[in-house]
């Protein structure tokens, strides 16, 4: 009898090592899932502020062109 016990919990220990083994991948999984997906919100936020630059940088040489334009002619 003990032994059919100590075989059921040695079963039951094997199942929930192996249960705690998926969890335990799907959430890292989880995990580096939205870790990427941070990464990929930042640096579109990154590629915004670098795009805003060079839309300021075209407009004042725009404006460079215009005042050397005025002042040539």
């Amino acid at each position: 009898m003990l032994k059919k016990l100590n075989m059921n919990y040695v079963k039951i220990s094997i199942y929930y090592k192996i249960k705690f083994a998926r969890f335990e991948f799907s959430l890292s999984h989880s995990i580096q899932s939205q870790k990427s997906f941070f990464q990929k919100e930042r640096q579109a936020e990154q590629l915004q502020h670098t795009i805003g630059d060079h839309e300021r940088t075209i407009l004042k040489f725009r404006e460079t062109v215009k005042t050397m334009q005025v002042c040539l002619f």
